[in-house]
Formats: C-alpha cells, structure tokens, sequence
C-alpha cells in the first residue's frame, strides 16, 4: 500500500466508527479496503493525483475480483 493511502484508510475506517458501527461489521470492510489499496499499490500509483476516477473505476472492479478470487 502506498504511504498515502494509510491515513485515508484510516480515516475510513474512523468514520465507519462514528457512524455507529460495530467492530464485528468494520472487521468485515478490511478485506476489501486493503485490497483496494494493495491494488493501487500494484499499479504502482504513488500520489493522490494519480488516482482520477476513471482508473479508480478499473481499480475498485480489479480489487473485487481479487477479493472474491480469494473467497472462492
């Protein structure tokens, strides 16, 4: 993951706590977040400007298929 992303991510994942969630529901967004910014690691994008929302779109489809290449 790039250094970057490592803040957002946590700010994400403070966010889904001040919005009330349970830990037992923020451990299952884990997965996909962190393979959502392996990913971005993977396609060696190391600046928030990197990130448009074109490739964000490629990005977050590549991710799951990833994940779920993972459950299955």
């Amino acid at each position: 993951m790039p250094d970057w992303l490592a803040p957002l991510r946590h700010t994400f994942f403070v966010k889904l706590v001040s919005l009330g969630l349970k830990a037992a529901t923020i451990k299952g967004y884990v997965p996909a977040v962190d393979r959502l910014c392996a990913e971005v690691g993977r396609r060696g994008l190391t600046m928030p400007d990197d990130v448009d929302e074109a490739n964000l779109v490629d990005i977050r489809a590549q991710a799951l298929r990833r994940l779920s290449d993972d459950e299955g």
